[in-house]
């Protein structure tokens, strides 16, 4: 994708997004409308867009069930949405520990859950966006959320 596509097609995702959040639309719906400017699912493109741009410049609850809604409905790699979530979520951990919880969350969710790849996915752009290695996190016992709040959340 050039330059140009790719600023229009991150412009289009966020623009979708904040349509569905001012509309209070489900993370459901949201997936539904962003899974549509998709070209291919899963997609490792609206992964990189939704984490760089949506998990962290607008770090709120419905973001993280919208993530999550589009991880168990198949629109994301789930590998690779958790890691570009290590290297932005993990270093924060400290100071943004709402959302290090809920990173801990989706890990234990989908972590394991290795799907084949479709024949026709572009493994050379899955493998370039995901990390090779994913740190061992350390929790610190001030300010942490409960898992069962973290499944309260997700489960909304």
């Amino acid at each position: 994708m050039e330059e140009r596509e790719w600023r229009e097609y991150e412009r289009r995702v966020v623009e979708t997004v904040k349509w569905c959040e001012d509309r209070k639309e489900s993370p459901l719906v949201w997936a539904m409308e962003v899974g549509k400017l998709a070209s291919r699912v899963p997609s490792p493109e609206l992964a990189q867009v939704l984490v760089s741009h949506l998990c962290f410049l607008h770090n709120r609850p419905s973001l993280w069930k919208f993530l999550e809604q589009s991880l168990s409905s198949g629109i994301l790699f789930p590998l690779q949405v958790l890691s570009l979530l290590s290297s932005r979520v993990i270093p924060n951990r400290r100071s943004q520990p709402e959302a290090y919880n809920l990173y801990l969350e989706l890990l234990s969710r989908y972590g394991l859950s290795f799907a084949p790849l479709p024949p026709h996915a572009s493994v050379e752009k899955f493998v370039s966006s995901s990390l090779h290695t994913v740190t061992k996190p350390r929790v610190s016992v001030r300010g942490l959320i409960l898992n069962e709040d973290l499944n309260a959340i997700l489960s909304r």
